[in-house]
């Protein structure tokens, strides 16, 4: 189970992909900066995601906000909320990263159960992702950092 998803579950704090405030703009173009590949097919986009600023409001959400970045190098930044249902024991994360030309919006739904890899959706988002869809997997490097990958479908 990811950081981010115990955090959720469990109504504590910190986690994997800090994604919930105000959300700057990104100071490099996310398809240069993040190099994760590209074809007919679509593109990846990888990142190294950091939590700067969290909270949990009750024992059923968390927020959060983060700062992503690619070789070093901010390429966004993101917000995160998410919600945990008591009553079947699931949770929803809804992310927002915002790169250069747009914001990505990300959707995460599981169990305590998921696992070390927490698989998302890719929702749309705005400007060059207003109509984008794909998958997201998201790995815990510790407790306040985690590995972001996107595939964007072409």
């Amino acid at each position: 189970m990811t950081t981010m998803t115990k955090k959720v579950a469990g109504g504590t704090t910190a986690a994997g992909l800090a994604l919930a405030g105000l959300i700057g703009p990104a100071i490099a173009d996310d398809r240069k900066a993040t190099s994760g590949g590209s074809s007919s097919d679509g593109y990846t986009i990888a990142f190294w995601d950091t939590t700067l600023r969290e909270r949990n409001i009750g024992d059923t959400v968390y927020l959060a906000s983060g700062v992503d970045k690619a070789h070093g190098r901010v390429i966004g930044y993101s917000a995160l909320h998410g919600v945990f249902d008591e009553e079947d024991e699931t949770f929803t994360i809804d992310a927002a990263v915002t790169l250069r030309r747009g914001i990505l919006l990300l959707r995460f739904v599981g169990t305590e159960e998921s696992g070390d890899v927490l698989r998302g959706t890719v929702e749309g988002g705005t400007g060059r992702f207003e109509d984008a869809t794909g998958k997201a997997w998201v790995k815990d490097a510790n407790d306040r950092t985690a590995r972001v990958r996107v595939h964007i479908d072409g």
